[in-house]
């Protein structure tokens, strides 16, 4: 069960006890919220207003509920916390790095920007900023939930098998 500071404690309980799903999304939103609050405080301004944060914050849960499979799955495998960590981050680490989050893939040398070109998180990245600027089209937000949508289609049914196995 995961406990949120910035939230009354009986409401996360509620919600971690209901489906750990639904836990996930609401610590997911929670953060996304807080990084979204204090960006505006330091002036940031979207182009798309609350509707473009709302449509964000969804890509965002979407996204990680598809790549979350991965990670459950590995979560099952492994016998200790810090096995599943360590795995995770050999996983997490190069997809966010190999990225267009911090550096503009035109500046990258050109093997580097086809691995970018790629990349599932780059096209998360690219649809976040359509959405908050406002012009995001339906190709650009397809193109961004393809990865999850495979990563669920095979690690989904995987997760079970090895859930029902251990029961």
């Amino acid at each position: 069960m995961r406990i949120c500071v910035c939230w009354p404690a009986y409401w996360v309980f509620t919600v971690a006890r209901a489906k750990p799903g639904l836990s996930n999304c609401w610590m997911l939103s929670t953060s996304a919220v807080i990084v979204f609050f204090i960006g505006m405080i330091m002036g940031y301004r979207t182009e798309a207003g609350l509707f473009g944060i709302i449509q964000a914050v969804l890509l965002l849960n979407l996204f990680a509920f598809g790549i979350s499979w991965v990670f459950t799955t590995i979560g099952l495998l492994m016998r200790t916390p810090g096995a599943v960590m360590t795995l995770s981050w050999l996983f997490l680490m190069p997809v966010t790095f190999a990225s267009n989050i911090f550096v503009d893939p035109a500046t990258m040398p050109g093997w580097l920007q086809t691995v970018v070109s790629l990349n599932p998180v780059a096209h998360l990245v690219t649809a976040l900023r359509a959405v908050l600027e406002g012009n995001a089209t339906l190709s650009v937000i397809a193109i961004a939930l393809i990865a999850p949508a495979i990563l669920l289609a095979i690690f989904g049914p995987v997760t079970m098998l090895l859930y029902r196995r251990q029961r």
